[in-house]
């Protein structure tokens, strides 16, 4: 979707019904240091978002956003790689806290548990 509302709002969903093995978790920016895997995300928007959970009261309408796949992490940087803007994938590199957090301004990052908790780790598999 070119808004990535779509998805992102599917991902919600299912960490609202199923919040202890959804396989990715909405996270505030300003408390959640991401990980490799996870995915940041903006609002691109004339009236952005400030918080998440405002999203919740326009659940299934477009709103245009962009995300980004978390590759790395280090010491004052976290780099994502996105894609389709000027037709491009692009490596972005954002600066960070001590803790790790993004301090470029960020809607939600949707924490990737897949690998992380059961049953994603494939630990409850016959």
């Amino acid at each position: 979707s070119a808004s990535h509302a779509r998805y992102l709002d599917h991902l919600d969903a299912l960490a609202a019904t199923f919040p202890a093995t959804a396989p990715f978790v909405p996270r505030r920016p300003a408390d959640y240091a991401p990980q490799p895997g996870d995915i940041a995300c903006r609002d691109r928007s004339r009236r952005a978002l400030t918080d998440w959970a405002q999203r919740a009261f326009e659940r299934g309408q477009f709103r245009p956003m962009h995300c980004d796949i978390v590759v790395a992490t280090g010491p004052g940087v976290v780099e994502a790689i996105g894609g389709n803007l000027a037709d491009a994938v692009t490596l972005a590199r954002w600066p960070a806290d001590a803790a790790g957090r993004i301090l470029s301004p960020m809607l939600v990052i949707m924490e990737n548990r897949l690998g992380r908790i059961p049953p994603w780790t494939g630990e409850n598999r016959s």
